[in-house]
């Protein structure tokens, strides 16, 4: 791009692939940043050198490079007060992956490079990992050399993680050089593996129609009829801009996935009581969790969308439809601020088998939300790893009228467990026999009630 006028308007780059020349750039808008550019980490091409020479903004331009591999050209660039570059040394983290730019980015290992022209100890690395799965269930670890962290090279120095499929992670780097000279990256990523994903705009359509596979935006301009593929109450609410009729739809500003790259992301919006929309789609054999990513800025919400199957009558207004369970939406913080929300039914995940084509129903309980999708997840990924092959570690969240609580956990703990351990109190086990109930193996998990009043703060850890 070469000289290039952008007026009244607040802009950014994200370039993750080749060589970038940005050149006599000038922008003119009031408030932040007017030119953001990021040069991501698979930026660079071999043998060129991207450029950011003789750029103009009046409120600053903003340039950062989190690929050390990647040569950058930086030079010229008027309104220094707001004009922030990476700090180059002398220490340097890049070449972050899973970086937390998109969605989705399932990796068996948190990778990054590591430079200082004093050297590099491995002892002075450590990353901090705290992992939670889509229940909400989570631990930490912090990983060194002497426990799990693998190092190889020199200058720049390799640097690999172990991580587990469909967490959501939140991570901190750490490195000292030689000299004692100290940098922290702080950054948060999930390793999720969708097996099926259905966007909540894109209901069924022209009296129970549907794609099974749909591509991004398939469904655009595509009519729903009323009381077939959706019920909306107060309709018009929203825009048009992807579907003339039906639900509430809207731009998304959900983080990127990669797979909307080129494509206009969507949500449902103005979440009317009574309102619902029909979802058909080919399921793949298996065992399936199913979550909603939804936003909202009300307080928490108890059963705010119900799940159900259409069991007869698709495409007439004389459906029948079988309830599976609720999601329940919590404060994000804004209406664009999307979270994972599970299918919940009696306080626990709800499990639906593959292998047919399926009609989903969402139907809006308590309004106040925005829904992006709803995702099939496979049974397996509510595991949580044990910290070592006999413990598994956990955090329970008590129930808000003090009653006892539900811990549920993966059945791939066998029927062989003993002992219920707690903190600070590790040295003193809770057995089977003194639990309000017997361990029950329902849906793929076991599930223990605990007495009542125990701290959410606490974890637990189960005993083989």
């Amino acid at each position: 791009m070469e000289l290039a006028h952008m007026e009244n308007s607040q802009n950014g780059s994200i370039v993750n692939g080749g060589a970038f020349h940005l050149v006599n750039l000038s922008a003119n808008t009031v408030g932040n940043v007017a030119y953001n550019l990021t040069l991501g980490t698979n930026s660079g091409a071999a043998g060129k050198t991207s450029e950011f020479i003789g750029c103009y903004a009046y409120n600053g331009c903003s340039f950062n490079d989190v690929n050390v591999a990647n040569p950058v050209n930086v030079w010229i660039d008027y309104a220094l007060s707001k004009y922030s570059v990476l700090n180059v040394g002398p220490v340097v983290i890049g070449n972050i992956y899973p970086d937390g730019l998109y969605q989705f980015e399932s990796s068996a290992g948190l990778g990054f490079m590591a430079y200082s022209p004093n050297g590099i100890n491995p002892s002075g690395i450590t990353v901090s990992l705290t992992q939670t799965n889509l229940l909400g269930q989570g631990l930490s670890n912090s990983y060194t050399t002497a426990n799990g962290l693998a190092v190889s090279g020199l200058s720049p120095m390799n640097v690999n993680v172990p991580l587990v499929s469909n967490m959501l992670y939140n991570a901190v780097i750490r490195v000292t050089d030689a000299t004692g000279n100290k940098v922290t990256n702080s950054l948060s990523f999930d390793t999720i593996s969708p097996t099926s994903i259905f966007e909540a705009e894109d209901f069924d359509y022209n009296s129970g129609h549907s794609f099974s596979n749909p591509q991004p935006d398939a469904y655009t301009g595509l009519n729903g009829a009323a009381g077939i593929d959706y019920s909306n109450g107060i309709p018009g609410q929203g825009s048009a801009s992807y579907r003339p009729q039906g639900l509430e739809t809207e731009g998304a500003g959900d983080k990127p996935r990669l797979a909307y790259v080129g494509f206009q992301d969507y949500d449902v919006g103005f979440a009317n009581v009574g309102n619902w929309g029909n979802y058909t789609r080919s399921i793949p054999a298996g065992s399936y969790n199913v979550y909603m990513r939804a936003a909202s800025l009300n307080a928490a919400a108890a059963n705010s969308v119900n799940l159900s199957l259409v069991t007869g009558g698709l495409g007439t207004t004389a459906q029948t439809t079988t309830s599976l369970g609720t999601f329940s939406y919590s404060n994000t913080g804004s209406y664009q601020t999307y979270v994972w929300m599970p299918l919940l039914n009696n306080g626990n995940p709800v499990v639906i088998n593959g292998g047919a084509i399926e009609t989903f129903r969402a139907i809006t309980l308590k309004g106040g939300f925005n829904v992006n999708n709803y995702m099939l997840a496979s049974t397996n990924a509510q595991l949580i790893p044990p910290q070592s092959p006999a413990l598994l570690q956990m955090t329970a969240q008590p129930k808000a009228n003090g009653s006892s609580l539900t811990v549920a956990w993966p059945g791939s703990i066998n029927d062989t467990a003993t002992n219920l351990y707690w903190t600070p109190s590790l040295t003193s086990p809770i057995t089977w026999t003194s639990l309000t109930n017997a361990p029950a193996y329902t849906n793929g998990q076991w599930i223990v009630t605990l007495p009542a009043g125990t701290n959410s703060t606490m974890f637990y850890r189960l005993q083989q």
